[in-house]
């Protein structure tokens, strides 16, 4: 995957799972790497070091009993305290029961360090580093008779501002 930027993204599998993903210049100079790990078949981390090796962010996961994604934790690197990271805030989410469609792109979404969900995601409540809250996210969806979404309206609410409405489209090839 090669970005606009000509940074392009090189997935490394072991044993058929994703376990790292390098982030070059189109010259093949390596500007960070990302190593995943996987709990039960399901990403735990993605932890994302600089080419020098320094820690640089975290992302750690937890699921649900459907197996969605409940919450996502991330950790950043700290510049005065060298090679730590520290804790920076998470976000929580709830599900319905259709069928999440990028689920089953999943791969390309860990490379993104986006979580993947086999539901749709209803809301995302999301904490800084103090668990004070900073935003919250709803998804409303229109459904295909087969479950899967048609379209979705989505409101972020930061925290002191009016709500924000987004519409989004699926487009199934």
């Amino acid at each position: 995957i090669t970005s606009d930027e000509d940074v392009r993204i090189v997935p490394i599998y072991t044993n058929g799972v994703l376990a790292e993903a390098s982030f070059e210049t189109i010259n093949g100079v390596e500007l960070f790497v990302t190593t995943y790990e996987y709990v039960n078949g399901r990403l735990f981390t993605a932890e994302i070091e600089t080419a020098a090796g320094q820690p640089w962010t975290k992302f750690m996961f937890q699921y649900n009993a459907g197996g969605n994604v409940s919450r996502t934790e991330t950790y950043l690197a700290n510049p005065l305290q060298g090679n730590q990271l520290e804790f920076a805030g998470s976000v929580t989410y709830t599900y319905d029961d259709k069928l999440n469609p990028l689920h089953a792109a999943k791969d390309l979404l860990h490379l993104l360090w986006i979580p993947s969900s086999p539901n749709n995601a209803l809301t995302e409540i999301h904490k800084d580093e103090n668990n004070e809250l900073e935003e919250t996210v709803n998804y409303t969806y229109q459904y295909h008779k087969n479950n899967t979404p048609k379209s979705a309206v989505i409101q972020s609410t930061a925290v002191g501002e009016n709500p924000v409405n987004s519409n989004l489209t699926f487009t199934y090839f």
